[in-house]
């Protein structure tokens, strides 16, 4: 958390008090003087109404001057509320209020801003350049730590009740003084020699682990190659990307590594795991080997990870006390038991944690116990940790408390200030986690809990009666007038829905969008594409400005303060005049009108949910507002300036869950934010520019990040080093084989098929047909000596259900299937994911699996190490799901290269260049949110994107079987594998299009090491031919 420039503007503002302002003039008066004075350093001709645009983190080509992006950056950080135009504009022109003797510029029609003397507080101009020539400081807590007194903390319970609990704390817990994390550790740029051997390491090694010779066994296998032949040594400095294929030996490699820079050379190290398993289990790997390592876990889903992992090493236990065996200790790193709640009797189940609001004689202190804490004990440690091993979520999403950090950073900003380097594994499927956490999905309202109820409830608990204290503070007004306004909206909208089961029925679990709603109703109300586009404007028009839009906004208030339904109709018949719009005899007009009254009063509530999110960093600030209702708002403080904002703009989006039987239903909020990939490829050296430090070095390895032309998985950085094992490839035999539909005489097809019904009995057929297939694969690995068993893929659990009932009620296959369940199984027939890992275990020979459920990241071996698994089925193409915003969103960022350029070869600057990024990138969002992604309808460079988004995750599924070097028997059983495009029989189906993919990198020498075997098998595909 930085510093404001309220908090760096104290001298002044004593002056000014002096002269009887008042503290919002003040405020005006200090940000507007502060802000001009830096857009005039950065460019003196730059007209400060758009210089919003300096400000949501885009930088070359479209601000005009690189020269210091030190102020740009300050810029940023110190004015996260003037981001977007409106707020910019007002504050503007509550600058020219201001008396002139007072102010230090005068801001002209076109914008310029230009210097005058002011009468008073002379030398404000040098104190403004000074305040940004230096970095903005993190605020510390300096708060002192609570001593063995009596302590108190209150919590306010709904209706406004507080309770408080008091306890205190033996001196027997406080024998040991906290440490606190230091503020920064200079960097030390490490290297290795090529040609690269881990023999010595690996002896090393495995004489810790006594007579073990595992680490020498991996290290022969591991080969490190420089692409371009010319590096003779590897450099950890910046971003570096290894390439690794499946079984490449890249946990080897990091293995290694990390046992050499810590033990070597006393750097600290930091790990980007999969998910808190992996973590978990690297963390005690890591200390195998002596390294102290430390698990970075969030406070949010402790209880839920604690229950997984007790329920995965369950079967192994036959008393409590197994419990302390060492084999468990994972099990002291998910504790969510606070010592101070326990002290204080305090029984109730949340993660809401008093450590830092305890009081001692009216003091506020500290918790001193993190050391000994549930909850902590693992973070307090990270000051003389030699590795972090974290997740991405826990990276972004995890605030170290104040009673360990006093300036309370986040995970990533830490590792940014204290560690050397940082291992990336899987980096692909991290960047796609990147981008998706500021795409997220939250409840709104609805429900009592949901965030806009209890930011209501709780902003009107802070200032209800403080009239003295906030009444002149025009945020606060503004703030609370805008709550109002949401919640005048959100009743008109459910009362709208109580009455309309034809409105209920149509958006309910659909994604819904104010503009894709512009987008339905002008192509209902206009008979031509002309009127359609001239339409849709007026729809956006309101849309951008709904409460003082000139065309509707006045009959809008009179359909919201209506209460006569017959009325609203002849209101909104007026709209529907006004726009020139067109009734057409097809259309139902009940769910038109329904649809038009639902737009007119959710384009308001968006206007207030876009000011409230905006502002949200100042207003808690200003009051104290409880920051655990959502990450994601608090994230936006910390990374907001160092971010590139959507490239759409601020994006939100909704969803209407509606129950069954249920005519109330909640709404979900969908908010793209910002291009989230991007704060992990430039961790190296993010916070540079504004306060002159350097990061660490990040190292990429993933078998999957090189993918050419992929907007999903390819990485920004480009691959320079080769990680290979040093044995001969595993072969694949691939074969595409439908299946008969022997009663409509023709190959089952799945995917696609809407009806859900329909969808379903294709797959029992399916299955029903392949029972002599599987069971001739299996006979063909028991030939073999190997025993191996086989997989069934499909998308989804339900798939999976659907799946094991053709086995169910089959005597022949009782005990020798199961099908996987998301956490502890209930039935005899199924098979925890928890527990995946070990089943080699288990008798059943074929597993059900949906696609994503176990691929990356699982290792699901036999006793000997290799692949347990031999065959695997294919049963339904993979496809995404429709309207899914994480799957446009990521292919909108893997085009801003080629709009950047668009940009720059305009000559646009400022907000005209970044108008343009969002009317191109909002198009193009807009055509791929309308446009159905049926595959017959896609273009032959969609058509590569979404092969290589369905290819990736096939062949994770089919690495599973290839561990070890072991050979693979691949089938694609759905027809729609092999479908042509309808009415292109020159058009490629999926298959055509990945063995295309295929050939177009023939002789990229890392792409063969990464994907050779698939790559092999596929371009000698059969297809169509009986096992």
């Amino acid at each position: 958390m930085r510093q404001t420039y309220w908090d760096l503007s104290e001298d002044m503002i004593k002056d000014f008090e002096s002269l009887q302002l008042r503290k919002s003039e003040i405020n005006v008066l200090l940000s507007m003087e502060l802000f001009i004075t830096g857009c005039r350093l950065l460019d003196s001709k730059l007209s400060i109404d758009q210089a919003w645009a300096v400000l949501i983190g885009y930088n070359e080509p479209f601000l005009k001057s690189m020269t210091r992006m030190d102020i740009v950056t300050r810029l940023r950080i110190l004015f996260p509320e003037l981001r977007t135009k409106k707020n910019l504009l007002k504050r503007i022109e509550a600058y020219g209020e201001l008396d002139r003797d007072y102010r230090l510029f005068e801001i002209r029609e076109d914008g310029e801003a230009v210097r005058i003397a002011p009468r008073f507080v002379t030398d404000r101009a040098s104190i403004y350049q000074s305040i940004l020539e230096h970095p903005v400081p993190r605020k510390a807590n300096t708060s002192s730590f609570a001593s063995e007194e009596e302590f108190t903390y209150s919590r306010r319970i709904r209706g406004g009740q507080s309770i408080t609990f008091r306890g205190t704390i033996p001196v027997s817990l406080l024998s040991n003084e906290p440490k606190l994390l230091p503020a920064y550790r200079p960097k030390t740029i490490h290297k290795f020699s090529m040609p690269y051997s881990g023999s010595e390491l690996a002896k090393e090694m495995d004489q810790l682990l006594g007579t073990s010779t595992m680490w020498i066994s991996r290290a022969k296998a591991v080969i490190l190659e420089s692409l371009n032949d010319m590096d003779l040594e590897f450099v950890y400095q910046g971003n570096r990307h290894i390439g690794g294929g499946l079984g490449a030996g890249k946990s080897t490699f990091m293995m290694m590594e990390t046992y050499r820079l810590v033990k070597q050379h006393g750097a600290r190290v930091g790990f980007i795991e999969g998910s808190v398993a992996q973590a978990l289990e690297r963390v005690k790997e890591l200390r195998k080997l002596g390294i102290h390592a430390v698990p970075v876990i969030g406070r949010s889903s402790r209880e839920e990870h604690l229950n997984n992992y007790l329920f995965a090493n369950s079967s192994n236990i036959q008393e409590v006390s197994d419990w302390q065996s060492e084999q468990y200790e994972s099990l002291i790193h998910l504790s969510d038991v606070c010592i101070i709640k326990a002290l204080a009797q305090d029984y109730e189940r949340n993660n809401r944690y008093p450590c830092i609001q305890l009081q001692q004689n009216n003091t506020s202190v500290k918790c001193p116990l993190a050391n000994a804490c549930g909850v902590f004990k693992d973070l307090s440690t990270l000051r003389n940790a030699e590795v972090w091993v974290a997740t991405a979520p826990s990276v972004l999403k995890t605030r170290i408390s104040a009673v360990i950090d006093p300036l309370e950073r986040t995970i990533y900003e830490a590792m940014y200030d204290l560690l050397d380097v940082v291992f990336v594994d899987e980096a692909d499927q991290v960047q796609k986690q990147f981008d998706e956490t500021f795409l997220t999905e939250y409840n709104v309202f609805g429900a009592v809990d949901d965030i806009f109820e209890k930011l209501r409830y709780e902003s009107n608990e802070l200032t209800r009666g403080r009239y003295g204290q906030y009444a002149g503070d025009p945020a606060i007004n503004e703030w609370n007038d805008r709550l109002r306004m949401l919640d005048q909206m959100i009743w008109r909208i459910y009362n709208k829905l109580e009455l309309s089961q034809t409105l209920r029925k149509n958006i309910r679990n659909n994604l819904i969008r104010v503009a894709a709603l512009a987008g339905t109703l002008s192509e209902k109300l206009s008979d031509s594409s002309q009127l359609q586009t001239r339409i849709f404007k007026r729809f956006s028009e309101y849309a951008s400005d709904p409460y003082r839009d000139p065309s509707l906004s006045r009959i809008v208030d009179e359909i919201v303060e209506t209460e006569s339904h017959e009325q609203k109709l002849k209101l909104m018949d007026q709209i529907i005049a006004r726009v020139n719009g067109v009734t057409k005899p097809r259309i139902k007009k009940d769910l038109l009108h329904a649809q038009l009254e639902f737009f007119l009063y959710l384009c308001r509530a968006e206007e207030s949910i876009k000011y409230i999110l905006t502002t949200f960093p100042m207003i808690q600030a200003k009051l104290g507002l409880s920051i655990d209702f959502s990450p994601l708002f608090t994230m936006q403080k910390d990374y907001q300036a160092f971010m590139k904002e959507a490239m759409t703009g601020i994006t939100l989006g909704y969803k209407y869950d509606l129950p069954d039987n249920d005519k109330t239903g909640k709404f979900k909020l969908i908010e793209y934010t910002a291009v989230g990939r991007l704060l992990l490829h430039d961790w190296h050296n993010l916070y540079k520019e504004c306060d002159g430090k350097e990061g660490p070095a990040v190292v990429f390895l993933s078998g999957t990040s090189h993918a050419p032309k992929s907007a999903h998985y390819d990485l920004k950085t480009p691959s320079e080093w080769l990680l290979r094992a040093g044995r001969q490839s595993s072969v694949i035999q691939m074969s595409y084989k439908p299946i008969l539909d022997v009663v409509r005489g023709e190959f089952y097809a799945v995917s696609g098929i809407r009806e859900s019904e329909q969808r379903d009995q294709c797959l029992r057929g399916m299955v029903q047909q392949l029972k002599a297939d599987i069971e001739y694969e299996l006979n063909h690995w028991r030939t073999t000596g190997n025993h191996r068993r086989v997989l069934l893929v499909v998308n989804s659990y339900d798939d999976v259900d659907t799946v094991r009932s053709v086995f169910q009620n089959d005597r022949g296959w009782s005990g020798r299937y199961k099908s996987l369940s998301r956490d502890a199984a209930s039935n005899e027939d199924q098979y925890s994911r928890l527990l995946v890992e070990s089943f080699y275990q288990d008798r059943a020979e074929v597993l059900i699996v949906p696609l994503l459920s176990v691929g990356r990241g699982y290792n699901i071996l036999d006793e000997r190490g290799e692949a347990l698994f031999g065959s695997v089925f294919f049963l339904v193409r993979p496809y995404p799901i429709p309207n899914d915003l994480n799957y446009l969103v990521q292919i909108l960022h893997a085009y801003f290269p080629e709009y950047s350029r668009r940009v720059r070869g305009q000559n646009l600057f400022y907000d005209k260049a970044v108008n343009k990024l969002r009317q191109i990138s909002s198009a193009k969002l807009e055509s791929m949110y309308l446009k159905p992604d049926f595959w017959s309808i896609l273009s032959p460079k969609e058509q590569e994107i979404m092969g290589w988004y369905t290819f990736v995750p096939v062949w994770q599924m089919i690495g599973r079987l290839l561990r070890g070097g072991r050979d693979a028997r691949v089938y694609f059983c759905d027809s729609k594998f092999n479908a042509k495009p309808a009415g292109n029989a020159e058009g490629y189906s999926m298959l055509e299009v990945w063995a295309a993919i295929m050939r177009k990198n023939k002789k990229d020498a890392l792409f063969q090491s990464l994907y050779g075997p698939f790559s092999e098998a596929i371009n000698n595909l059969n297809m169509g031919g009986s096992i």
